[in-house]
Order: C-alpha cells, then sequence, then structure tokens
C-alpha cells in the first residue's frame, strides 16, 4: 500500500488535513480498491468518519478509518470523499480521485531462437533484453493518451534507470541478469499532469543455454519438430545430426559459435561447426554423442549435453533374398 497524499491520484487542497491511502495503488479497470483515512490534526479512532464515492456514502461509524469501492471500466474515475468529526467538533476532510490504468510489461532477450520458434527468447549471461510498457490511459471521453503523451520511469531492483527514462520511453534496452540471477524490471507510467498514472514489473531470470539435437533428414531437412531425446533409435546406418544453442548470445560473426564434439568419449577432430554425420558397421551399434558449445566472444556462455543414439538397421527381404 503507498500513501497518496499530495501527488499521484490524491488531489487534495492545501488545507486537508487527511490524506488517503490507496491499495492497490496502481488498480485496474473493475478492481476493488480499499481506501484507509491518515490523519494526525484528529483523533480518528474516536471520531464520526463518512465516506462516500461520487457523492455517494459508502460507509460511517465511529473510527471507520477504512473503506472499500469497486471501479467501473477504463476512462471512468471515482471521487472518494472521507470527513472525520472529533468528539469536540473539529472537522476534517480527505479528497483522492481514483482513475484505473493498465499498463502491460513484454519482454525478450536478444538470445538465439530459431526461425519460427513460438515461445519467448529468454535471457542468458552477458546477452542485453528488449521491453516495452503498452499503456491503456482512456480519457472520460474516450481518447487514449499517447505513449508521447506519457512519462516512463524504469527501474531495475528498485533503482531508476536515468539514461532509459523519460517523456514517450515506453521502450527500453537493458542488460540481462548475471548468470543465474534475476532482477525485477518495473515502469512507472504518469501523464503530464500526474492524473494518470500506472505501473507494471515483471521479475526475470537468466538461463544457460539450452542445446537441443535434431534428425536432419536427407529429403525434408532438418526437423525441427521433434527434438532428440536422451535416449533415441534409428533403423538405418548412418544419420546425420544438427545442434541448436537455444538462448545463447547472438552470433555476430560466423565463428563465434563453437561446438566440441565427442562421439563414445573421443573428441571428433575438426567438427566445430554445428553439425555431425555418425555412420556404423553392424548389425546394431550404440553410439553416445556428447556436445560441449562455447561463444567465441562471450565466454559467460557455455553448454553441453549428451545423447545416447542406437542405430539398428532394419534388415528388408528382397525378391533374391535379405538385402
Amino acid at each position: 500500500m503507498i500513501p497518496l497524499a499530495a501527488h499521484g491520484q490524491t488531489l487534495l487542497s492545501p488545507v486537508d488535513p487527511l490524506s488517503i491511502e490507496v491499495d492497490p495503488a496502481y488498480p485496474a479497470p473493475f478492481e476493488i480498491v480499499t481506501l484507509r483515512v491518515i490523519g494526525n490534526v484528529l483523533e480518528l479512532g474516536e471520531s464520526a468518519i463518512s465516506w462516500s464515492a461520487n457523492g455517494k456514502r459508502i460507509t460511517s461509524g465511529t473510527g471507520v478509518r477504512s473503506a472499500t469501492v469497486t471501479l467501473g471500466a477504463s476512462g471512468t474515475s471515482v471521487s472518494v470523499e472521507v470527513a472525520a468529526i472529533s468528539p469536540d467538533g473539529a472537522r476534517a476532510v480527505g479528497l483522492v480521485t481514483i482513475r484505473p490504468t493498465e499498463v502491460d510489461l513484454h519482454w525478450s532477450a536478444n538470445s538465439y531462437v530459431p526461425p519460427f520458434f513460438r515461445g519467448r527468447a529468454l535471457p542468458s549471461a552477458g546477452v542485453t533484453m528488449r521491453a516495452e510498457a503498452l499503456t491503456r490511459f482512456r480519457r472520460a471521453n474516450g481518447s487514449t493518451l499517447e505513449s508521447n503523451e506519457l512519462t516512463y520511469t524504469w527501474r531495475r531492483n528498485n533503482h531508476v534507470l536515468i539514461s532509459v527514462s523519460g517523456r514517450g520511453k515506453n521502450i527500453v534496452e537493458v542488460p540481462t541478469p548475471p548468470l543465474f540471477g534475476s532482477h525485477i524490471l518495473s515502469v512507472t507510467v504518469t501523464s503530464s499532469d500526474d492524473t494518470y498514472r500506472g505501473y507494471a514489473s515483471e521479475r526475470i531470470s537468466s538461463y544457460e543455454p539450452v542445446l537441443l539435437l535434431y534428425h536432419e533428414h536427407p529429403l525434408f531437412g532438418v526437423l525441427t519438430n521433434a527434438a532428440i531425446q536422451e535416449n533415441a533409435f534409428f533403423d538405418d546406418r548412418e544419420a546425420t545430426f544438427t545442434a541448436t544453442p537455444y538462448y545463447a548470445d547472438t552470433a555476430r560473426e560466423q565463428n563465434d559459435y563453437i561446438f566440441n564434439w565427442g562421439v563414445n568419449r573421443s573428441l571428433v577432430p575438426g567438427s566445430e561447426q554445428n553439425q555431425i554425420t555418425i555412420r556404423t558397421e553392424g548389425a546394431q551399434v550404440v553410439a553416445q554423442i556428447e556436445l560441449i558449445f562455447s561463444h567465441a566472444v562471450n565466454w559467460l556462455q557455455n553448454a553441453r549435453n549428451t545423447w545416447n543414439i542406437t542405430f539398428e538397421p532394419t534388415t528388408q527381404s528382397g525378391f533374391f533374398g535379405n538385402e
């Protein structure tokens, strides 16, 4: 809960000795809001307190320090007044106008995901991420406030990011959290007259790159719809595999990604690309494929994975016997 006394959504004249605390501080449309009166001039616990919203009384009684109201749709407002009268007849009032707003925080990292990937690019150590605040601030006449009419204050772990904050700055690019770390990215959005205010935040964690292996079919290409599992079977003597380092730092040069392959605990020389072909002899062969990924520029980027591939060619009967 945040007291709103002389700024934000609170509209008090200088002589009003009471302030009203609003919870949540940045309510959305149709949300139930809890109000609490704060003041040191009167003994509120012994005073007769009356609450009204848009001119209609909602609750009253001795020491009634809180009340609730339900907000309307976007573009509406609720004006709340609280009046307190002490046993000796002293009177004090407080006013607050609440306008519901909505802020959505969308983000994705500048990390690698393959084309047509439906998920979000997750952050990994040493990359940057892009965040965008989407606001729905509607006036009483139905018009909306555009991003260039709003001021965006961005924070990371509650520290203001001065260089990326300001009027119309609804899109930012910031570093991702350190390896295995996390941070809270938040944005407070206000109109120029401070009558509209909104807020959104996200806890963002950093991930290691994830190595996935795909079969490259001789006719259909890389079968990205089905990643190779830890234990897999192929009814052939030869297969080509392609590795994809999800969430790795985007390669700036062709050789930024380094792939070191091993088969049955032996390093495959000269295999620093993301593709390997396995050829086998015999009725059944198990190949343990190990892959270590690293980044030539971003030394924080490392990943490894292992797959056990069983090659078990099927014996087909032809016109002249077994083939």
